[in-house]
């Protein structure tokens, strides 16, 4: 069971450590308020503050996750809780100064991976905005539109090196999502959506008394296999 807990915590962190090109951070000085659906402005989201509960399952495990973002997305966490036989795990991820964190809430220990260009995240894409070069590279496809928790999300596929996916995207954010691999497949889904939720600042850093080391992806990814 502990490997399957250290499972959680290591695909968490690799969906906080790439980073696709495709993925504009915007400008900070640019405060205009957006038009439900749209990204116009260079935001990630079309609402400035929000959080969005999932349950995902993963090989047949279920786990909840918490989406929290502000600022139209630049600043973003992931917190996700399982307990599988008694084991309890409640990890937060986040991407901080040029790295992605997973702080492990119970053992009081995180890892940050420095953050990959042009790989890809499902967490960290404008599917609004992608490039004609990145769809191709990617195969992503526009298969149409489909209702999801009452919104009217468009969907998209994609196919890369041996990974496979849908997606239903509302507001630029993914709802739901299903990804293969290897074997391994993972199924999240949006059951809760809110706006300007309260919640605080320091969800985005780093808390006290949690320590750091740093790590690679490789690294993350041969441990998660042993």
């Amino acid at each position: 069971m502990k490997k399957v807990l250290f499972s959680l915590a290591v695909l968490s962190l690799v969906l906080f450590s790439c980073k696709n090109t495709s993925n504009n951070s915007g400008s900070d000085s640019d405060s205009t308020i957006v038009e439900e659906g749209s990204t116009e402005g260079g935001h990630k989201y079309g609402m400035s503050k929000g959080m969005v509960k999932y349950t995902m399952d993963i090989m047949g495990m279920s786990t909840t996750s918490v989406l929290w973002f502000d600022d139209y997305g630049k600043k973003e966490c992931m917190e996700t809780s399982a307990e599988i036989m008694g084991m309890k795990s409640n990890s937060r991820s986040f991407k901080k100064d040029g790295y992605a964190y997973n702080i492990n809430m119970e053992a009081k220990t995180g890892t940050k991976i420095k953050i990959v260009a042009d790989q890809f995240d499902p967490t960290d894409m404008q599917f609004d905005k992608m490039t004609e070069e990145v769809k191709t590279k990617y195969n992503f496809k526009e298969e149409g539109s489909d209702k999801f928790l009452g919104k009217d999300c468009k969907v998209y596929t994609m196919d890369y090196q041996g990974s496979k996916g849908k997606f239903w995207v509302w507001d630029n954010i993914a709802l739901k999502y299903e990804m293969s691999q290897s074997g391994m497949k993972i199924e999240m889904k949006a059951i809760e959506i809110s706006e300007n939720p309260s919640f605080p600042a320091a969800i985005f850093d780093v808390p006290e008394g949690i320590t750091v080391t740093e790590t690679s992806l490789d690294d993350a990814m041969k441990g998660m296999s042993k």
